[in-house]
């Protein structure tokens, strides 16, 4: 995995977290569908701790759009980025 900065750092811990997964099992182009823990429930429960660890809204339709663990960082880094 490439040289992640803190706000990262922290958003990668929070998936490992809610997803009851180890750092290991992740990379930044792993596909979701590849989690065996990922399933919709898991998806909202992430979304809404993501939601309240960033004190930002997330739309659940750009949340739906999700592939990978990439597109989440893009997603929550420009929702911050947008709330600065």
């Amino acid at each position: 995995m490439r040289l992640l900065n803190k706000n990262d750092q922290r958003l990668i811990k929070i998936i490992c977290d809610t997803l009851h997964i180890n750092l290991n099992e992740i990379s930044l182009e792993k596909n979701i569908a590849d989690i065996s823990s990922w399933d919709s429930l898991k998806s909202l429960q992430l979304m809404t701790v993501i939601e309240k660890a960033y004190k930002i809204k997330i739309p659940l339709y750009k949340f739906i759009q999700i592939k990978n663990i990439k597109d989440i960082m893009v997603l929550v880094n420009g929702k911050n980025n947008a709330t600065k």
